[in-house]
């Protein structure tokens, strides 16, 4: 990360290490496609799972999709939403119970 993109990072309130996060699942993403599922599931958890309330729920990428309205997620999905997670928590998953869980707010 430049000194340029770290100090833009700290003048909004980002964490750097959780804007490289954020970052790093945007260079995941190598096809238009990609992005465009990405974003689509950042919006449906975006409606779904209100931010600006405190966390209070740790959820899999899979429990995410349940809760947006996919009853059975394929792998791709999943794996969309766990990017889409990054960018919205602005945070990477924490592994607890062998499981990669990510800590969000309560569904509204």
């Amino acid at each position: 990360m430049t000194e340029s993109v770290r100090l833009a990072c700290l003048a909004v309130g980002i964490a750097p290490d959780l804007a490289q996060a954020a970052a790093l699942a945007h260079a995941r993403m190598s096809t238009p496609k990609e992005t465009e599922r990405v974003q689509e599931m950042l919006r449906a958890i975006r409606a779904t799972f209100d931010f600006s309330h405190p966390p209070g729920a740790r959820m899999t990428a899979s429990e995410v999709c349940a809760a947006i309205g996919i009853a059975t997620p394929t792998r791709t999905q999943q794996a969309d939403a766990g990017r889409a997670l990054i960018i919205a928590t602005q945070r990477r998953p924490m592994k607890t119970n062998g499981r990669q869980v990510y800590v969000l707010p309560k569904a509204t």
